[in-house]
């Protein structure tokens, strides 16, 4: 467990600055999107499957490829917001 926390803890040295302005940039998109869905409660019908879960999808794959030492660019967003609804995933 020690072995664990402590290469997560160098991954994340490696990359501190851009973990934190990357889950900024996706709290204030789904904060945004939360007060949509509470004024329209009818838009979460189509803003879960079609917007908040490839966007969460999308986050989370940039964020893996910081591990792999990929950086966050708008066109890897966009890659990965589309590779969502491919047959794989």
């Amino acid at each position: 467990m020690k072995k664990l926390f402590s290469k997560s803890l160098s991954i994340y040295k490696s990359h501190p600055l851009v973990s934190w302005i990357l889950a900024i940039f996706c709290g204030l998109v789904m904060s945004g999107l939360t007060v949509l869905c509470v004024v329209d409660t009818i838009m979460v019908l189509f803003l879960l499957p079609f917007v908040i879960l490839p966007f969460f999808f999308a986050c989370y794959m940039l964020h893996l490829g910081l591990s792999y030492g990929n950086e966050l660019t708008i066109g890897g967003f966009t890659r990965f917001f589309l590779l969502y609804f491919k047959k794989p995933f």
